[in-house]
């Protein structure tokens, strides 16, 4: 069983790779992201990468769960907010727009990630 030091090394490492994956494909599109584009910028080994996220389609998943935990976060003040159920409903699809207009390029790309 891996100590907590080694659990929150993996787990730095990992968001390391999925902050520049997601970089990466706002700028370029998920048709143009590689593995080997991604290595080229990120401190790792190929064995590291891959024991990670064993391919291009988990790491898509990776980048894509935290995208959608983060928009959760986001709109979740906004969702507690006092007001009717339609009201708080309203808010948080402001607060979802906002979120996608601040996530950029990347928010573009979403349909190719899951097609």
């Amino acid at each position: 069983m891996a100590s907590p030091r080694l659990k929150a090394k993996i787990a730095s490492r990992e968001a390391d790779i999925i902050k520049q994956a997601r970089r990466m494909i706002g700028q370029r599109g998920w048709g143009d992201f590689t593995m080997d584009g991604l290595l080229s910028e990120l401190p790792v080994s190929r064995g590291t990468l891959y024991k990670h996220f064993g391919n291009r389609e988990d790491l898509a998943m990776a980048v894509m769960s935290t995208v959608a935990a983060e928009r959760i976060r986001f709109g979740q003040p906004a969702a507690l907010e006092p007001g009717s159920p339609r009201e708080r409903f309203v808010n948080v699809a402001g607060a979802y727009r906002l979120f996608d207009r601040v996530l950029g390029p990347f928010a573009s790309h979403i349909p190719d990630l899951l097609s």
